[in-house]
């Protein structure tokens, strides 16, 4: 099995878009199975009690599976949390917003214009997490960058 980390590596690299949507898909699964358990413990009435406590408890394991998983990070957790809160705050008002635009302006299919909704703010949420909140550091090699005497 570890000798298929390093192929896993090359083609999910710590930072990319394409390990952040392997981390997201994971983050969907529990928050799918997380609302079915509520389900069977609150009747349908409860359901925005449910999807709104769904959400906030995935949102906060998300943000620890992106931490170790998704990104390479010095950034301290008592930072990181509160960041990450207000960023999945902003993507849920955000991605309401964008949603009903595109319904209002595009006339294709409702469930093609969810998925393309979550895609647009997949990306949003992964290069802000990227950029401004876990500010990823990648790895340089200095053996490849050219010095004066190579050149």
């Amino acid at each position: 099995m570890n000798d298929m980390l390093p192929l896993f590596n090359q083609f999910f690299s710590k930072g990319s878009l394409q390990r952040f949507g392997l981390a997201g898909g994971f983050n969907t699964l529990l928050f799918l199975i997380l609302i079915e358990i509520f389900y069977t413990i609150f009747d349908e009435s409860s359901a925005p009690f449910v999807w709104a406590v769904s959400w906030i408890l995935t949102s906060y394991m998300a943000h620890f599976i992106h931490r170790w998983f998704t990104f390479d990070t010095t950034e301290p957790i008592r930072k990181t949390i509160p960041l990450v809160a207000i960023l999945y705050i902003f993507g849920m008002l955000g991605s309401t917003w964008t949603y009903v635009e595109f319904l209002q302006i595009l006339s294709i299919d409702i469930r093609l214009i969810a998925l393309l909704n979550v895609l647009l703010w997949g990306a949003i949420t992964w290069l802000s997490m990227r950029v401004l909140i876990f500010k990823h550091v990648k790895e340089i090699k200095l053996h490849m960058i050219p010095t004066m005497q190579e050149e």
